[in-house]
């Protein structure tokens, strides 16, 4: 039985394991979901004490701005701008609260002292190009964990679980040692 943590601020981190089901529940007991960031890095903090800051003025569209270029790459970043443009950028009530009590959470939250006691194989991704947590740091928290491994995924950014589900799965799959006939099946591919 492998117990499954999952690392992230975006309800897209979800999106390739949305899939799963069954299969898989044999082999993973629990997924979890979290906000867990390592505050220590200050352009972190800088970046997240902005987005607070615009979300908090009601500049929705600025923050919604700001927060795609830092997360995204290529067509991904171009279609989520012609978006923004297109249909604007209106608060959602239930998204403010959201982003605040995370922004909140990241900023308050510092895993360091406890990284060592993770017993559990543990993989850190992270986007090669991403601007809010950088590659080098997703590396220090891999290697601050005793059984860390750390992949990086090439030509995304912090949005990569969305940008890039199917990359994201394989090298989870990859990392859990799933049977590979049950992963492409999962992603709908062909063997």
């Amino acid at each position: 039985m492998v117990d499954l943590a999952w690392f992230e601020l975006s309800p897209g981190a979800r999106m390739p394991f949305a899939r799963i089901g069954e299969p898989i529940g044999t082999d993973v007991s629990t997924v979890e979901l979290a906000a867990d960031v390592v505050a220590f890095i200050e352009a972190f903090a800088n970046r997240i004490e902005r987005w607070d800051e615009l979300v908090a003025a009601g500049r929705w569209r600025d923050f919604y701005r700001d927060a795609i270029a830092a997360s995204y790459t290529g067509s991904e970043l171009l279609r989520r701008r012609v978006a923004l443009r297109v249909l604007g950028a209106k608060p959602v009530p239930h998204l403010v609260d959201r982003h605040r009590a995370l922004a909140m959470a990241c900023l308050r939250h510092d895993s360091r002292p406890t990284l060592g006691d993770v017993a559990a194989p543990t993989l850190v991704l992270a986007g090669a190009r991403d601007a809010v947590v950088p590659a080098h740091a997703s590396r220090a928290l891999a290697e601050a964990i005793p059984n860390g491994t750390f992949v990086t995924l090439d030509h995304v950014a912090h949005g990569f679980p969305e940008q890039s589900p199917h990359r994201t799965y394989r090298e989870v799959a990859r990392f859990l040692d799933l049977d590979p006939a049950l992963s492409r099946r999962i992603l709908g591919e062909s063997s």
